[in-house]
Formats: structure tokens, C-alpha cells, sequence
């Protein structure tokens, strides 16, 4: 029997048996870890620390070891993490972020009121009960690398230098001198482990592209920005300030982006959503006279948005509704395609990834493939016909 053979609902509940597998097998290589690390056995096999040993012996990228190995230490502080870990009540990005948190008072505390929960909802918890102070506004040109140095685009950045829960300063370096996860020198002064870049591991790869943006909450209301500017949008920003500083006298950057966010909201509510500050009802006197062929009016889009709570509505046999809120568009109820009208009554807010399936199930999965190549210019591919003869 293959996948294929396996009814949807056999498919899911085999998976859930993985993913339970899967849990129990990190529980107990965690497990060995920490009798790796007491017997010194990684030293045995000719590896300055048990980081080298996960990343040379047991061949785990150098983010599993370090998730793992985080994991193993706190399992030995709080022997209870082994049966939540199992259970799937914590995971192991979970406990990086919990490791600064965690005591023997609060261990079981902590784990319960973050289960089930995200990163992003986790990080506000922490934010909640261990707030750290803004950060100040300021705008400096990042480092250029040898390898890499810029010959006429400057980079900025919005950096902030508060320290966090911690103490640990805006480069990442706790209070200890050790340095943070993923920084170049994090291996040798935390594992032994010779930094990336220097033997054993060779030359460093070229230089990567810039992180994406990051929001950190520092405390209940109150966030830390951070992300890189090419030249071009720092002359914009700066331009900005000077226009603004009538109203805002110091310059103020959040004050600045603030309100740049309250007029790119209002644009993009307009084009999306159909928002307006004098709305109008659908009907055909103040349709407009150019409208595409099926588009929905303005109006309608306006009050469909409204009605969903701008979330898609897909919900799943369980009664549990999709939370997207990126990628929305309209689906029409009764396929358009079918005869579906453009009223209120027969339009749904979906995601993309909902809205395709819905489409699937009323064309066929071929179908919907095609229209999407079609629509993309992309080439159908090559029809082949096979043959069969006898031996």
C-alpha cells in the first residue's frame, strides 16, 4: 500500500502518529545528550564540545544542535521538560525563548500558559512579564564588509541599543561576554567551537542578503524595530523629517512613520478593501461606466470585508477557521464561471491557498493548473503518448 492508497482521514491520522513519533525520538535523543555531555563522551571522540560532537559526529545542522542541546541543559535543570517535550506541550524554539525564564518555581507555570501558542505570542507573554525600556530612535550606516564593500549604494539601518531581559546589548553579546546564537563567534566562546569561516569548516561563504525586518516586543504596548534602508529610502526618510518638523519638532523617527502608516493604511483600505470616507450604496446609477467585465463593484467589496472581519471564513470539518490575514480575495460562493452573481450574499473573503482549492473542487485540479499557466504565459507541458507491446 502507498500514500495514495490511504483515505484522507487514514493520511491525517498517520501523520499525527509521525508527528507523535517524532516528538517521542527528540525526547529521548535529548535524553542521551545529557548522558553524552555527563560521561564527557564527546570529548572521547576527539570533539572540543558537545556542539562540535552534534554538528561532526551526529551530522545535525548547527541550528538543531543548538536547539537540542539548549533543550538537553534545561532538561537537566528541570527533569520535568522530557515528559512535556514528549507530549508535544513545548517545543524546542519554545524553550529558547523560555531559557532566561525558566526556575524551579515557575518551570510548570510557564510551560502551561504557553502551549499551543506561537513565537510572536510567546515573545508578547514574555514582553508582558519581564518588560525591557524603549528603545531610542536612530538612523546609522551599516559596517560594508571587505569582501562585499558597496561602491556607491550606502545601507542604514533603524537600530536600537536597549538591552534586553538579559542584558544582552544591541549586537547580541550577553552581559557574560558570550556571544549570542548565530553570531561568528558564538561557537568558540560558547561550545569550543571553532567559528564558522576558520578551520575546520573552511572558507565563508559570500555574503547574504540583508535580514528581513524584525518587530521584538519589549514590554506590554511597546515594540523594537529594526531594518536595513537602501540610500535612496534614507533620503526619504530624512526628507520626511525635515517636512515634518513643524509638527514634530525633534525628529522624532516613530513619530515619522507613524504617520506615514496612517496614509498608507488609507491607500491601501481604498484599492483593497473599497473604504472610503463617503461611501456610496451599489447600485446601477453610480455604478462606474468602465468597470471590467464581472468586477465586483466597489461597494460590495467594501461590505463583504466588513462582514468577514477581513480573515478568511474557510473552516474545516472540526468548526476551526483559518486565521490568515495576509493574501485575502473575494471567492464567489457559486463559481461566476456558473452563473454566480457579484451580490454580498454569494461572495466569501478566502486566502489564496483557499480560494485555489475551492476553485479545484469545482474545476479540477488539471484545469485550474492550465488557466494558471495560461495566465502566467507559462508553456503547457509536452502531451506524451505511450504504447504498450508485448515482451
Amino acid at each position: 500500500m502507498t500514500l495514495h492508497d490511504l483515505s484522507d482521514d487514514e493520511l491525517v491520522a498517520q501523520l499525527n502518529d509521525i508527528c507523535l513519533d517524532a516528538r517521542r525520538l527528540d525526547a529521548r535523543l535529548i535524553g542521551y545528550l545529557v548522558e553524552v555531555e555527563d560521561r564527557r563522551l564527546h570529548l572521547k571522540e576527539a570533539c572540543s564540545s558537545l556542539f562540535d560532537f552534534c554538528v561532526r559526529r551526529l551530522h545535525m545542522s548547527e541550528g538543531a544542535a543548538f536547539r537540542r542541546i539548549n533543550a538537553a541543559r534545561l532538561t537537566r535543570r528541570f527533569p520535568t521538560l522530557a515528559g512535556h517535550l514528549e507530549r508535544g506541550r513545548v517545543h524546542l524554539s519554545t524553550l529558547v525563548l523560555l531559557r532566561d525564564h525558566l526556575t524551579e518555581w515557575n518551570v510548570d507555570e510557564l510551560i502551561a500558559v504557553t502551549e499551543g501558542k506561537s513565537k510572536r505570542e510567546i515573545e508578547d507573554l514574555l514582553a508582558r512579564r519581564a518588560p525591557r525600556p524603549d528603545v531610542p530612535a536612530r538612523l546609522r550606516k551599516l559596517p560594508a564588509s571587505k569582501a562585499n564593500r558597496p561602491s556607491d549604494t550606502a545601507t542604514a539601518t533603524a537600530a536600537a541599543t536597549a538591552p534586553s531581559v538579559d542584558g544582552t546589548p544591541a549586537d547580541g553579546t550577553p552581559p557574560n561576554g558570550t556571544p549570542a546564537y548565530g553570531t561568528a563567534a558564538y561557537g568558540t566562546a560558547a561550545y569550543g567551537t571553532p567559528a564558522y569561516g576558520t578551520p575546520p569548516y573552511g572558507t565563508p561563504p559570500a555574503p547574504r542578503a540583508a535580514a528581513p525586518a524584525r518587530i521584538e516586543p519589549l514590554s506590554d504596548a511597546r515594540y523594537r524595530l529594526q531594518l536595513t534602508l537602501t540610500a535612496e529610502m534614507r533620503g526619504k526618510l530624512e526628507r520626511a523629517v525635515n517636512l515634518m518638523r513643524y509638527r514634530n519638532p525633534t525628529g522624532d523617527l516613530a513619530v515619522v512613520v507613524d504617520r506615514a502608516l496612517d496614509a498608507l493604511l488609507a491607500k491601501l483600505e481604498k484599492e483593497r478593501l473599497g473604504k472610503t470616507t463617503r461611501p456610496r450604496r451599489a447600485s446601477p446609477k453610480n455604478a462606474p461606466r468602465h468597470r471590467p467585465a464581472g468586477a465586483v463593484p466597489t461597494a460590495v467589496r467594501r461590505e463583504v470585508f466588513a462582514r468577514d472581519g477581513e480573515q478568511c471564513t474557510f473552516v474545516d470539518r472540526e468548526g476551526r477557521r483559518c486565521t490568515a490575514r495576509a493574501f485575502l480575495e473575494l471567492d464567489h460562493v457559486e463559481s461566476r464561471a456558473l452563473g454566480g452573481s457579484n451580490h454580498a450574499a454569494n461572495l466569501r473573503v478566502l486566502c489564496r491557498g483557499h480560494n485555489g482549492l475551492h476553485a479545484e473542487e469545482v474545476f479540477g485540479r488539471e484545469y485550474v493548473s492550465r488557466a494558471v499557466r495560461r495566465r502566467q504565459r507559462k508553456p503547457e507541458p509536452p502531451h506524451r503518448e505511450y504504447v504498450l507491446t508485448p515482451r
